[in-house]
């Protein structure tokens, strides 16, 4: 069989990022990676076609300033969603995809600000940007030995997870251990200590409520309590907390379950790039005579 030119297929790759949090007014956040498939002849790839393919109701064109591609740690293209769910980016730098081979390309985005009178007003928006493979002439190449143009044969676009944005958001919630009561005994012990942090992005975050699972064995806790410190040795009170560092209400007869404890509409403040540090105290009581008693806490996710 003799072939004419080569074939042009794209596929999402595998080191396409997971979903992820990303915040708002920030550049070059990664939404994905596409891998450009060539076969019978090194080609030259010309331009690329893409497309936000989540839900309208859930992001729109303003919501990017602008999308560039990534050939490694060098810029190859730029696309523009004006006023459209699709662009097209003509790759201004060379990209070579080898006979037979494969290029992999970093699509990111900057994000645009969220806020009053801006094109972007409410957080929590979904942005997904993918491979639009129903522009049959959006993709192509240029071969490099036949010199003819290839349009991708590719019958399906990607589906990248999607970055969610947000002004403000946690970037970290960490388990701390030390400090933790580790050997049980009658009266106030610490039974979960960790530490949440703001991003940093100029804004800060309001916790409105924690929740605390607890599990109990041939023991009970009682008077479940929530303290907020903005220091690791948990010396210094956090604004809005008491003197003594507690927030929220004290919960009398905790449940074996989901505890919350709720801040209302003072949300517990986080100042951009900053952490707040947290310890949960019960008073315990043994029930067994013998054998081990024991009580566990966790701190639920979203």
């Amino acid at each position: 069989t003799v072939a004419t030119g080569g074939a042009l297929t794209v596929v999402e790759d595998s080191s396409s990022p997971s979903y992820k949090l990303a915040a708002s007014g920030t550049t070059g956040v990664t939404l994905g990676a596409l891998r450009f498939n060539g076969t019978n002849e090194d080609m030259r790839l010309d331009r690329v076609g893409l497309q936000m393919s989540n839900s309208y109701a859930s992001s729109s064109p303003d919501n990017l300033t602008q999308v560039t591609l990534w050939d490694g740690a060098t810029q190859v293209g730029t696309a523009l969603f004006a006023g459209s769910r699709y662009a097209t980016s003509t790759l201004s730098s060379t990209v070579t995809i080898p006979a037979n081979g494969f290029k992999v390309i970093t699509v990111k985005g900057d994000l645009a600000a969220i806020g009053t009178n801006m094109a972007t007003t409410s957080n929590g928006i979904l942005i997904e940007v993918d491979f639009d493979a129903h522009d049959t002439t959006g993709t192509r190449a240029v071969g490099l030995s036949s010199g003819s143009t290839i349009n991708h044969s590719s019958s399906a676009d990607t589906d990248v997870d999607g970055v969610r944005v947000f002004r403000a958001y946690p970037t970290a919630v960490t388990l701390l251990n030390s400090g933790q009561t580790t050997t049980l005994t009658a009266g106030t012990n610490t039974l979960y200590r960790f530490s949440v942090t703001s991003s940093n992005t100029g804004l800060g975050i309001g916790l409105n409520q924690l929740t605390i699972n607890l599990a109990t064995s041939t023991a009970t806790s009682t008077d479940l309590k929530l303290y907020a410190y903005t220091d690791a040795a948990m010396s210094q009170a956090a604004n809005g907390a008491a003197t003594d560092g507690q927030v929220g209400s004290t919960i009398s007869l905790p449940v074996s379950g989901n505890n919350k404890f709720t801040f209302g509409t003072t949300e517990l403040q986080i100042s951009a790039g900053t952490t707040l540090y947290f310890k949960v105290t019960g008073t315990v009581t043994i029930t067994a005579t013998t054998g081990s008693s024991q009580v566990s806490a966790k701190l639920m996710g979203d």
